[in-house]
């Protein structure tokens, strides 16, 4: 007896975008590459434009990737089970618990005692500090931390990022 060989066929998405809430949204049958472009183009504007604070705008976009249907909704929350957007998600909370505890005080005297007014000698010293830090954990974690130094650092000097040369850009990459 020969054996037949089964084709395997992907799973197709329902034929009406919205499986979700049909009887909150009404059924349309729109093209998938036509949505996934007009998501995309609205997507890059509120980016782009900041009318809409940028973590809203992309919860809306995966919202919206899965209300059309072009996304399961498996496949639509997939990324917060992702260690890289839990690992970004931790370096916010740790630089907001360090600011709140005021133990990011100390490196900032230290830098700002070191480093002065000069934005070439903040730089080495910064450097000084971070390079051995990141040798040791996480370069995430390290700019987590120093993150709120730095702005702090901006603000005193009035400086602008494009001041700032790119070797500095890198010392925490």
């Amino acid at each position: 007896m020969a054996s037949q060989a089964t084709q395997f066929t992907y799973p197709r998405l329902s034929p009406t975008p919205f499986t979700i809430v049909p009887s909150i949204i009404p059924v349309f049958h729109l093209d998938p590459i036509l949505s996934m472009v007009t998501v995309l183009i609205l997507a890059l504007i509120t980016f782009i434009t900041e009318w809409l604070p940028v973590d809203l705008t992309a919860m809306g976009v995966a919202i919206a990737l899965i209300l059309l249907g072009l996304v399961t909704p498996d496949e639509g929350i997939s990324g917060f089970g992702n260690s890289a957007t839990i690992t970004v998600l931790a370096m916010f909370i740790l630089s907001a618990g360090i600011v709140r505890t005021g133990a990011v005080q100390t490196i900032r005297n230290i830098l700002f005692n070191w480093g002065g007014n000069s934005v070439t000698r903040q730089i080495l010293t910064m450097g000084m500090i971070v390079g051995p830090i990141t040798a040791l954990i996480n370069n995430t974690a390290v700019v987590g931390f120093f993150l709120p130094i730095v702005e702090d650092w901006f603000d005193t000097l009035s400086a602008k990022a494009t001041e700032i040369p790119d070797s500095a850009r890198q010392l925490t990459r």
